[in-house]
């Protein structure tokens, strides 16, 4: 039996994302292999904005660099068989795998202040001032908080959802 895990990839803590995907493909397992010993392949999808209107993110072509060198991961079952733990963006629907969703991520305008400020000498924490994160992010660039907004996938995670427990009612009537 094969089982599909849907992970919202930007809400993962940063640590998880910072382990990296095969960690995170490892303890997805672990997982799925307590809750189902039968369980063969496990496929994992990664949802997120990772198009936008100009094509693949940044953070889309270092994931499917990752995941082209990472994957799929063999394994052995516990009945002798070799089994994979496989991992791809969602950047279709698993019923229509050929219609890419492009454009799935729209940059934030910021606030397009011209607000400027120099540190104040008397500042506590030059090194780490807030003062200058403040104009920074009232220009729309912020380096503590992206400032890129993707745009709603719920409706793509929830259709994946509805196919995959499809799938596991249709092998289960078999």
């Amino acid at each position: 039996m094969e089982a599909f895990a849907l992970v919202d990839y930007d809400n993962l803590p940063v640590t998880v994302q910072q382990a990296g995907l095969h960690d995170l493909a490892h303890q997805i397992d672990v997982v799925a292999q307590a809750g189902n010993p039968s369980l063969f392949d496990l496929h994992i999808r990664l949802y997120g904005g990772w198009y936008t209107h100009a094509g693949l993110t940044k953070k889309g072509t270092q994931l499917s660099q990752v995941i082209g060198t990472t994957f799929p991961i063999p394994l052995m079952h516990a009945s002798g068989t070799r089994r994979y733990l496989r991992c791809e963006i969602a950047s279709a629907l698993l019923s229509s795998p050929s219609d890419v969703f492009y454009a799935t991520l729209r940059q934030r305008a910021g606030m397009r202040s011209r607000l400027a400020a120099k540190n104040p000498p008397w500042c506590a924490n030059p090194g780490g001032c807030t003062i200058q994160a403040c104009v920074r992010w009232s220009q729309g660039s912020c380096s503590v908080a992206e400032s890129k907004r993707r745009m709603p996938l719920r409706n793509s995670f929830v259709a994946d959802i509805l196919r995959a427990y499809i799938d596991i009612a249709l092998e289960i009537g078999k």
